[in-house]
């Protein structure tokens, strides 16, 4: 056997026990780590709440749309700038 300590037998229980000491550690953090995230979360949506209710601040929905109006509206006024350049008139649209 060439120095190693026990059989066959005992070497795969030494391995069985370790394996399951892995898992139970991994399963350990991944369980932390999803309190910390809950926790984070949990925070983060009080911080806004707060802003809401301090009037400064919109919703994320609100804010996209508004981004969004925005940039349609730039956008068209881009090109009505652009077809009065060219054409010499104004044209609605």
């Amino acid at each position: 056997k060439g120095g190693r300590e026990g059989g066959k037998k005992e070497r795969k229980e030494g391995r069985k026990e370790g394996r399951k000491k892995r898992k139970k550690r991994k399963r350990r953090r991944r369980k932390r780590k999803d309190e910390e995230k809950i926790e984070g979360r949990k925070e983060e949506k009080k911080e806004k709440e707060e802003e809401l209710e301090q009037g400064r601040g919109k919703g994320g929905e609100e804010r996209r749309k508004e981004g969004r109006k925005e940039g349609r509206n730039l956008r068209k006024k881009e090109l009505c700038w652009s077809i009065f350049e060219q054409t010499g008139e104004e044209e609605n649209g």
